[in-house]
């Protein structure tokens, strides 16, 4: 209702006083929610609710006597002067203008609200499809997860043995490099020793041959 949807919709005084003279009896009308204008105004953060309350408080009669007050003050005004009459006339036509603004506005916001409201209840059916779809995969990936960290305590673990015995093989090639220079240097005073015996079997034959000439 186009009282319901101003009072939610934070409208000001103006547009709920005119809405109210248009159809006085809608305060007491509930929208399919069970809810009424005066309800919805109680519930609103219009800076103007005190105002709207109060107005939305007034027997229907009011707004029935306040249209009615000031049509004939406005029959009245017409009746004094052709050109007075011409000036509230048109400010007459311009009240029912905007009154049909007003309902025009009301009726396409309430289709538009109708549509995001089907929209989001769309919106939400995906959403918790989505989040139900998660579950599964939160699982998976945990227990995906708590496979990768056996693993790794067992990569760990035969990292560290590997670790071990590449320190072990590293001793043995440290050792066997000590033993080869250890040969290394037997066999150079063996090479020294028989370059020296033969520089001295040498010296003994020329020596015998010297005697022998």
């Amino acid at each position: 209702l186009p009282l319901h949807w101003a009072c939610a919709q934070n409208a000001t005084i103006p547009i709920v006083e005119t809405l109210l003279q248009a159809h006085p009896y809608a305060v007491e009308v509930k929208d399919k929610w069970g809810r009424t204008a005066l309800s919805l105004a109680h519930a609103s953060t219009n800076t103007d609710k005190t105002r709207i309350v109060s107005a939305l408080g007034r027997d229907p009669s009011y707004w029935l006597t306040s249209l009615k007050t000031e049509v004939q003050d406005l029959r009245g005004k017409l009746e004094t002067t052709s050109q007075l009459a011409e000036r509230e006339s048109t400010k007459v036509s311009g009240l029912e203008a905007k009154l049909a603004e007003v309902m025009a506005a009301s009726s396409e916001a309430a289709q538009t609200f109708e549509t995001l409201r089907v929209e989001m209840e769309n919106e939400n059916a995906r959403l918790r499809a989505e989040v139900g779809d998660l579950g599964p995969r939160i699982k998976e990936s945990e227990e995906r997860n708590q496979y990768l960290e056996q693993n790794n305590a067992t990569l760990t673990n035969r990292v560290g043995m590997l670790a071990g015995k590449l320190g072990q093989l590293t001793d043995v090639f440290r050792e066997m490099e000590d033993h080869r220079l250890q040969v290394l240097r037997v066999t150079g005073e063996w090479e020294s020793t028989l370059s020296k015996a033969a520089e001295l079997v040498l010296l003994d034959d020329d020596e015998e041959q010297e005697g022998g000439i």
